[in-house]
């Protein structure tokens, strides 16, 4: 009868297994470019983007707005959106217009899609790439990998469903039940 009660707390508790969800922010500290794909590694994770998908022209995009305004760009923001290891990264720039010219504001309204933040002094362009996430033991570091000089940190919105155990629910029941079983039938300890 042991082995039987034993058996049911066991399954009782691995219903309580969940998927445990991504944390709220990680840093990037290296870099691999490749012809394929561009991966960012954290200590935890690497993030894969593909560069053959249909977003792909956002690179090419990226890379012409870098070097036209990299000088005029003060800070960025990335965010990471994971939902079931598929990642969308949303790399948005901010841009002091100061010292632009009226056509480069304009390339930058119409072209980029740029955002007023502050009329006449800063505009934000936002950049997206579709990717997936992995462990990084899953994922070494490959011979291209370049280390940051100072960590990006990323914050990150999983909106994978956490799913938990239809059998969870009988864990808080159950245990009442084993120790007056337990009880009835010989020595409370």
């Amino acid at each position: 009868m042991q082995k039987f009660i034993m058996l049911i707390v066991i399954v009782l508790l691995s219903g309580c297994a969940t998927t445990s969800p991504m944390p709220e922010w990680d840093n990037i500290n290296a870099l691999e470019v490749r012809q394929d794909r561009i991966t960012a590694y954290s200590d935890h994770y690497a993030y894969n983007f593909i560069r053959n998908d249909p977003h792909a022209d956002a690179y090419a995009r990226y890379a012409e707005f870098y070097q036209e305004f990299a000088s005029h760009v003060p800070g960025v923001a990335v965010n990471f959106v994971v939902k079931d290891k598929k990642v969308t990264a949303e790399y948005k720039a901010l841009v002091d217009v100061s010292g632009l010219s009226a056509a480069q504001i304009e390339r930058l309204r119409y072209h980029y899609g740029a955002n007023i933040i502050e009329p006449n002094k800063k505009l934000a362009v936002t950049f997206r790439a579709q990717g997936d996430v992995v462990y990084i033991l899953q994922h070494p570091y490959g011979p291209d990998t370049r280390t940051l000089e100072k960590p990006v940190t990323v914050t990150i919105n999983d909106t994978t469903k956490q799913h938990v155990s239809w059998t969870a629910p009988l864990l808080i029941p159950a245990f009442p039940l084993i120790m007056i079983y337990g009880c009835a039938t010989g020595p409370c300890v």
